[in-house]
């Protein structure tokens, strides 16, 4: 490895990482992981937000840009390895590292066909008829919590604009929706 580079840093899948964050959410603690946020001890309702590609140093390299997001509780939490969207997501939601899911990429061969594990499609077109997501993955999501009710990007999109206030610290979120899942924003 060549000494002027930085180390790479390596998941840690036993304490502060993206895989453990849901079932650390969800689980009752008498003694919660110390990475957790207070706020979120014992809480009653949680919502997650996951920005996907925003990470630690980027967020801290830039607090002006962000501020309200900047100025919440929390600290550096890795995410897997490999650490593809698609990885990642899995590993979130699933609250599983990449060796359990088996998720190690966008896109794998299942039958002959590639499937493109974000879009659920093949070059066929859309997949969930001929690929039943739970052949591939029988682990159930958000620790198959009752109350968990995630949104599927293709019906809907969201943008979510977090806007300080005067006292800085608190937040509103201004939420709008579209029915274009094309919509870039």
């Amino acid at each position: 490895m060549d000494p002027r580079l930085p180390a790479p840093l390596l998941p840690d899948y036993g304490g502060p990482c993206l895989s453990n964050v849901v079932p650390a959410l969800l689980a009752r603690h008498d003694e919660p992981p110390a990475w957790l946020p207070e706020a979120a001890h014992g809480a009653d309702q949680v919502v997650l937000l996951a920005l996907d590609g925003l990470g630690w140093d980027q967020l801290r390299d830039r607090l002006p840009l962000a501020p309200t997001l900047a100025a919440m509780p929390g600290g550096q939490i890795l995410t897997v390895a490999p650490s593809t969207t698609a990885t990642a997501l899995s590993s979130l939601t699933l609250g599983a590292p990449p060796g359990e899911h088996g998720v190690v990429g966008y896109r794998i061969n299942v039958r002959g066909d590639v499937l493109n594990v974000l879009r659920w499609q093949t070059p066929g077109g859309d997949a969930r008829s001929v690929i039943p997501p739970d052949r591939i993955q029988a682990r159930a999501a958000f620790c198959d919590s009752p109350s968990s009710q995630p949104q599927p990007t293709s019906t809907a999109s969201a943008r979510l604009r977090l806007s300080d206030t005067a006292e800085g610290l608190r937040s509103k979120a201004i939420i709008e929706f579209s029915q274009s899942p094309n919509e870039r924003f």
